[in-house]
């Protein structure tokens, strides 16, 4: 983007990548979404963050409209909703042990939903899913950077720092964890070029914020 922004700034719009990728993982595609994708504006934003390899693939397909709205949702469905088939099993708990898939509700789960109480995080009723769902791990994220811009408006360094060792030891200790092998299941289901695409997307946009915020851990 050729605007220079403020660093509270650049936090919030970080905060709403990982909204929008978060989103893409708990509730099947709608139109605002594709035509969100289909702007370069929203190219230029996630350049910000995450490296050409990592977007380039889902920035085509969505420029080109390689697909209906029906196909991926009828995708959708088959990776994350229906647990049949290509079904990947979108849990950290199901990823976090020898041989995956694992069960649900392991101890990762319990982790995670530790991790939220502590920071008063409420995941919302109408996400039925187990906490260590991948979107809801990456809308927790998202939630420590929106607080963590806050901080750096108010000049809070104190806190400021802290909150950016939590976003980082959160994806170091759990996304960064299962994130990519949960990329590669999707990609070898052979189901959706979209997804795997997403999935990439997650796995870099992931590894940039830890890479980012290595010196504030």
């Amino acid at each position: 983007m050729n605007v220079e922004l403020a660093a509270p700034e650049v936090s919030r719009i970080h905060a709403n990548v990982f909204r929008m990728v978060s989103g893409m993982f708990l509730a099947e595609p709608s139109q605002e979404l594709l035509d969100q994708l289909a702007l370069d504006e929203t190219w230029e934003i996630i350049s910000i963050f995450v490296p050409p390899s990592g977007y380039q693939e889902l920035q085509d397909l969505a420029l080109n409209r390689q697909f209906t709205i029906s196909e991926l949702r009828l995708a959708f469905h088959s990776l994350f909703a229906v647990p049949l088939g290509a079904y990947v099993f979108p849990f950290e708990s199901c990823y976090r042990v020898a041989t995956p898939p694992g069960p649900l509700m392991g101890p990762p789960a319990v982790e995670v939903q530790s991790a939220y109480a502590a920071a008063g995080f409420a995941v919302s009723p109408e996400a039925a899913e187990p906490p260590d769902h991948v979107g809801l791990e990456l809308a927790f994220v998202a939630e420590l950077l929106d607080r963590y811009a806050t901080t750096q408006d108010e000049a809070d360094h104190k806190t400021a720092a802290r909150l950016a060792a939590q976003i980082h030891s959160f994806c170091r200790d759990h996304l960064n964890r299962w994130l990519p092998a949960l990329g590669n299941r999707i990609s070898e289901s052979g189901v959706s070029t979209f997804y795997a695409a997403v999935g990439r997307l997650a796995v870099d946009l992931v590894n940039g914020t830890v890479e980012s915020l290595m010196a504030s851990s």
